[in-house]
This record gives structure tokens, sequence and C-alpha cells, in this order.
């Protein structure tokens, strides 16, 4: 090969061969470590390290994308390779090791059916412990209707979960601040919603029995 000369790098992705005429900080310019190492903390997270602000600098889509399913999912690398790509079957178990000489065991017990938001709900044992989360099944479609949520001024939504038990306002209704505009039942006990301030009433999204989660816009001030 004559004069040419090439270096292997290992990474933690793979094995990446370079030639010494193709660098991988070939197109970066001159990096000033204090000033830009304290922005990548301020960024990303105050325990990233030198090691983790060169791998974003050269690679900082890449960087990101890891970054951002960290925050989301938490160490997933502690999980067994083919349990984190292709799910646990019903009564397998997996030994985890999420630090020295710390382990859990998890055995997925069943599935249940998804209910009318496209949730299911996962049943496993954790230690011996029988546990259940809730899991969006992105596979289905959510049956029941979702409402508008509160995203602007004027809107007033409802404070919680519960039943719009009755609507004390029409539209056009002129109204006062803290005058009550509807009542909502949740356990057995009615809550009454205020207007924030005076208004007109634009609009009744909602009415008497229809069912609300948290801030389920219900009506419209202007």
């Amino acid at each position: 090969m004559g004069d040419f000369k090439a270096m292997l790098s290992i990474e933690m992705y793979g094995f990446f061969i370079f030639c010494p005429y193709s660098q991988p900080n070939a197109h970066l310019e001159p990096v000033d470590f204090d000033k830009e190492f304290k922005e990548f903390q301020a960024e990303f997270d105050e325990y990233c390290n030198e090691l983790d602000f060169l791998s974003y600098k050269l690679y900082p889509k890449d960087f990101k994308d890891f970054h951002n399913h960290w925050k989301k999912f938490g160490a997933v690398w502690d999980l067994p390779t083919k349990a984190f790509f292709f799910a646990l079957k019903q009564n397998e178990e997996v030994f985890v090791e999420i630090g020295k000489g710390k382990h859990i065991i998890i055995k997925m017990l069943y599935i249940a059916d998804a209910d009318e938001n496209g949730v299911r709900k996962v049943y496993f044992e954790l230690n011996g412990q029988t546990r259940v989360i809730d899991v969006r099944d992105q596979n289905l479609k959510a049956t029941k209707p979702v409402n508008r949520k509160v995203d602007g001024e004027g809107q007033v939504g409802a404070p919680l979960q519960g039943r719009i038990a009755e609507v004390k306002v029409k539209v056009g209704d002129d109204v006062k601040e803290n005058q009550a505009l509807f009542l909502i039942e949740a356990m057995k006990m009615e809550t009454t919603v205020s207007a924030p301030k005076a208004g007109k009433v634009k609009a009744i999204i909602l009415g008497s029995g229809d069912m609300v989660q948290q801030d389920d816009l219900v009506i419209e001030l202007e």
C-alpha cells in the first residue's frame, strides 16, 4: 500500500476505518473547549463528560438523538439486546444488571386487551412482585373521542376529570369576573368553574352530561 497507512478506530456503535487524509474532525473549525464545553453542559446535562462533548462535536445529530432517547426512556442499554428489540414473550424472564452488585429479574406475565383509548395494561413481575403499567399501543387508533384542550386566552376548561352537571350560561351572555359558568361532578362532589375575567360567551364547546378530562375546553369568552 506504499505510504498509505490506515487507522482503525473502535467506537461505541461499531468499527470505522479512517485514512489520515480523511479524519472525522477534518470539517470542524477550531474548538474553544472551555467555552463550548460549558455551553454543551448547559444544553444537555451538567454530568455530560468530555467524551460526550467530543462525540457531540463529531456527530451532533447522532448525539442529540441518543440524548433525547436516554432522557425519555432511561438507561435502556442495561436490558439484554433480544429483550430490547423483540420484547419478552409470555412467562419469559430476563436477568438485568443495573449496577455493580445490583440485579433485577423481570418476568412478563401477560398483556391485556386495549381499552377505548388504545392503552393496554401490561402485567409483569419485578423480583417476584407483580407490577402493572399502561402502555399506548401505537398500532391501534383510539375509539374514544378526544376533546379539544385549552390553548389560548379567553378559554375556560375543566379543572379536573368528571362530568359536566350543568352549564349556567348561554352563547351571547355577558358575564362578570368570578361568575359561575358551569358545574363539574366528580367523586359525588360538584365543583363550580367561574369566569376568570369579565366578557361575553362566544361559544359553548361541551354541554351538560358530557364527560371531560382535565383541561378540556368547555367555554370560550370574548
